[in-house]
């Protein structure tokens, strides 16, 4: 397959680190949408999970967390999680072509540290999602505005913001 391809820019691997920078940090602090990637012996799962702005709380330079999200009770991208543990989570911002791409080794929590940091409004989930992080990058918005055009995104988000309003 390499040999059909141009080896990537310098500036590609560089942009690829392993852990969270600044930049990664307040991009999640902003991002109200992620979508989690697990695989099992059965397969992959892609999962979008949602929330306030912050929903994702990083821990430190080399972890983040999210809590347990209500949601159809199936269970498929936790026990994913159990079974193998490698993730990745694609983080999106409204009005923003970016994407922030987070790749790791995850593991479900009941630790009462971290459920205290993974709060949704207020409530203690059952279980949080610790992700040690691996690999950490901005994704170019190529290929999201080739199909959400950035103007047509943004205005979609403020259409909603003043429905909401209304």
């Amino acid at each position: 397959l390499r040999s059909r391809y141009l080896p990537p820019s310098q500036l590609v691997v560089d942009k690829s680190i392993d852990h969270l920078d600044d930049g990664a940090t307040g991009f999640i602090a902003r991002s109200p949408l992620f979508v989690l990637a697990t695989t099992s012996a059965d397969g992959t799962d892609a999962s979008p999970r949602g929330g306030r702005p912050g929903f994702v709380r990083v821990l430190d330079r080399h972890r983040l967390a999210f809590a347990d999200l209500s949601g159809n009770n199936r269970l498929d991208s936790y026990t994913n999680i159990v079974e193998h543990g490698e993730v990745g989570l694609l983080f999106m911002v409204p009005g923003r072509g970016e994407t922030l791409r987070v790749n790791g080794r995850a593991t479900v929590t009941t630790d009462p540290d971290v459920l205290d940091v993974a709060l949704i409004d207020g409530k203690r989930p059952k279980v949080a999602i610790v992700v040690d992080v691996a690999e950490c990058y901005i994704h170019c918005a190529k290929a999201r505005l080739a199909v959400f055009p950035l103007t047509r995104l943004v205005s979609s988000i403020c259409l909603d913001r003043l429905k909401a309003v209304l």
